[in-house]
């Protein structure tokens, strides 16, 4: 333990001393992160894309977050750490009875963390920043959340088959309102949706961005023109879980075959279900309609995929606010999206369907793409809303709310 005048040393992948004077901020992560000669490494969590956001603000960050050893990892990995930002493993933990199995080691870890004037920011949902709650509770240390998700959504039925689906999906919901209440400072990524299943302290501050932020180069110039048949479909989503709803995306592309239109689907990702769709594909006949190419890297390679393509299909069952959709929405491309999450604050709900629904689904995508007009229009109109997730527009608002929380966090533990 660390209390304000002291200084502490922890040992995250390297040894790493922090002082009084450092102007730490801690961030706690349900995301997974991948151990790779030693270096935690991440696909898109890492420090050039993402934790160097922190260090405009703070001149240290440590996050933590589970560690895992993968062999044989084929993905594209890239580094966590960087100057000024060091990783703390806890021991990883897959599932409710793996969590509860290594629990004792989890909260010991952020307990002999803790220090007495770091900023901590937990970003939920996840158990991570749960038990990170509790010790702070404990010290009575104030905190920050960042609300990227939606747990109600993740465990809903169909999404993810548990026996104690039902209890885990009551007690991730209530979990996430106690954090938002009795946090000092609540940033989210949307503009209501989160909110109001989540709702902040009304003392507390708030403000919304998305972890989303588009370089200026991403964002076409112009709309796409469609004047001729629409032909390909693409998607983008991790296969390390089923709530991206693939099966769902391949059920509807055959019943759009029977009825006469002839599509071909891109699907782009990876994870350890890949070859379970690999066979669903064979077995609905779409064998020749599919091209799986597996993870490509972030930038060019995604873009080139999207602009290959003529039509962004988002089947999830569950969403914060999908950075693959604004990317696709950037691209000019139109798209079509489940109702969940965030995402009817991206289109327009002529372009919605109620997730699990492979018929609506269906039905959906042969009415927008025989609609040459309709296509036009719906590009003009996602280029216009991905405008508003520009680098600079959206660092605007993270770095306000990081200097917030600092300045809230100097307060109450100087009192």
């Amino acid at each position: 333990m660390l209390n304000k005048k002291s200084a502490t040393c922890i040992k995250p992948s390297k040894k790493v001393c922090i002082d009084k004077e450092a102007n730490t901020c801690i961030v706690t992560i349900q995301g997974r992160f991948i151990n790779m000669n030693g270096k935690p490494c991440s696909t898109h969590l890492t420090y050039k894309k993402f934790w160097q956001r922190y260090l405009e603000v703070f001149n240290n960050v440590i996050v933590i977050g589970r560690l895992f050893n993968e062999t044989g990892c084929t993905r594209m990995l890239n580094p966590v750490e960087g100057k000024g930002v060091t990783f703390l493993p806890v021991s990883p933990y897959t599932g409710p009875k793996e969590f509860l199995k290594n629990y004792t080691k989890i909260i010991r870890t952020i307990e002999n963390s803790y220090i007495g004037n770091a900023v901590y920011i937990l970003r939920v949902p996840g158990v991570l920043g749960y038990v990170a709650y509790n010790v702070l509770k404990k010290h009575r240390h104030p905190y920050a959340v960042e609300v990227v998700g939606d747990p109600y959504d993740v465990f809903a039925p169909g999404v993810i088959n548990h026996p104690v689906r039902p209890i885990i999906r009551y007690w991730t919901r209530h979990n996430l309102r106690k954090l938002c209440r009795n946090a000092i400072a609540a940033s989210y990524v949307t503009k209501s949706t989160l909110q109001k299943r989540y709702p902040h302290n009304e003392k507390a501050y708030s403000t919304h961005y998305s972890s989303i932020s588009l370089p200026e180069y991403s964002i076409l110039k112009k709309p796409k023109k469609f004047n001729s048949n629409v032909k390909t479909l693409i998607t983008i989503g991790s296969m390390s879980q089923m709530h991206k709803g693939h099966n769902i995306l391949l059920d509807s592309l055959v019943i759009c075959q029977e009825k006469g239109c002839d599509l071909e689907l891109i699907i782009v990702g990876d994870g350890k279900y890949k070859s379970q769709l690999e066979q669903y594909i064979q077995k609905v006949g779409l064998s020749g309609k599919v091209r799986l190419t597996g993870q490509l890297r972030s930038g060019k390679d995604i873009y080139d995929a999207l602009d290959s393509a003529d039509l962004f299909v988002l089947p999830s069952f569950t969403e914060g606010l999908p950075r693959v959709l604004i990317e696709a929405m950037a691209r000019g491309l139109p798209c079509i999206g489940t109702d969940v999450g965030g995402v009817p604050e991206l289109l327009n709900k002529e372009e919605l369907v109620q997730p699990g629904n492979a018929a609506k689904l269906a039905d959906k995508i042969i009415e927008v793409i025989n609609d040459r007009e309709r296509l036009n229009v719906i590009s003009r109109e996602n280029l216009t809303k991905a405008c508003e997730y520009s680098t600079a527009q959206l660092s605007l608002r993270r770095v306000k709310f990081y200097k917030k929380v600092k300045e809230l966090t100097e307060i109450a533990t100087n009192k």
